[in-house]
């Protein structure tokens, strides 16, 4: 699907291309929400979840959130998933046009969504939905942000900070951690991300408008679980948790791969940022996509020292190596 490590150089950087870029995959380039043969797996992590850990570990507004800014936002992506799957989501505006009826049968969930205060009624489904934002967010398989640009009364900007979270397959690390904060503090544990941070409001307020964009992000993993929350979850072993231990003896290696849109609303002084994960088994590639192997050899082995031990990769890089060149 995609293969961003393949030009074998692992960098910091905006990376913003064109959304709709055609990266080869027809019609799913062009869409916002990514649903494939996997979704099954992406909606029953949400649904584990919310069955044995407290919702706000998953999904959390920032405390000065508006509910009508959200609550828009939460109508859009309602509306744009049902357009880019006509045949299985379906809305039905209601008298007014305050709410608005939605059905998926992706999921089997349906609701009333109010956009004005961010929330649903009439509500079928397994879990329980905390808002309009969390109802519409566990539709589909990407996990979610809002990014906020605070503006004076002359609409200028002059700070920003991450609105909301619906983050069901984190990758190392927490929602409650990042929620309300800005992007210097959101990106603080990544290597070199310094060279970003001060130009942080003039990337936002580039989305705003010029967007939307689509960009790429990719780490290894020794398991393709979709939730490496920083806090483990009930009943699971730590070390199966926190994964990143590659053992020569019995290799697992995955390529774990984020395909982030990101989607400005002038208007609304607001971002909705998504990310798809997508996993890739090396011993598959190994056989299928040699020249991808390649270039993520090359990008492991140009990392910095900080870059590799961001992405977990100080004490195996060498033996990980070996493998992929196995």
């Amino acid at each position: 699907m995609y293969y961003p490590y393949q030009k074998g150089r692992y960098e910091v950087a905006p990376g913003l291309l064109p959304f709709g870029k055609d990266f080869g995959n027809g019609d799913v380039d062009q869409r916002l929400f990514q649903v494939g043969d996997d979704f099954p797996i992406y909606r029953e992590q949400i649904e584990l979840n919310r069955a044995r850990e407290p919702v706000e570990k998953y999904v959390c507004e920032a405390k000065d959130t508006d509910p009508a800014a959200v609550g828009a936002i939460a109508a859009f992506m309602a509306r744009k998933f049902a357009e880019e799957y006509p045949s299985k989501v379906r809305i039905t505006h209601g008298a007014g046009g305050a709410e608005f009826h939605f059905e998926n049968d992706f999921t089997g969930d349906s609701f009333v969504l109010v956009p004005a205060k961010n929330t649903v009624h009439d509500v079928k489904s397994k879990i329980k939905f905390v808002s309009g934002w969390d109802a519409v967010g566990a539709q589909v398989p990407e996990d979610l942000a809002i990014w906020k640009m605070n503006v004076d009364s002359a609409s200028a900007p002059v700070s920003e900070n991450m609105e909301a979270l619906h983050l069901n397959a984190p990758n190392h690390w927490a929602a409650q951690d990042k929620v309300g904060q800005t992007f210097a503090a959101v990106h603080a544990p990544v290597a070199h991300i310094e060279k970003i941070t001060p130009w942080a409001m003039n990337i936002l307020d580039g989305i705003l408008k010029k967007g939307p964009y689509v960009r790429f992000a990719w780490g290894v993993g020794t398991d393709n679980r979709l939730n490496h929350h920083p806090e483990v979850a009930p009943d699971v072993i730590d070390k199966e948790w926190h994964g990143r231990s590659f053992d020569p003896a019995e290799p697992r290696l995955y390529a774990r791969v984020e395909r982030q849109a990101l989607w400005g609303f002038q208007d609304l002084h607001r971002a909705l940022f998504t990310i798809r994960t997508y996993f890739h088994d090396m011993s598959e590639l190994k056989k299928t996509r040699p020249e991808a192997v390649s270039g993520l050899i090359e990008a492991i082995l140009g990392m910095s020292p900080e870059s590799l031990q961001y992405k977990g990769l100080t004490h195996h890089r060498d033996q990980v190596v070996a493998w992929l060149r196995s």
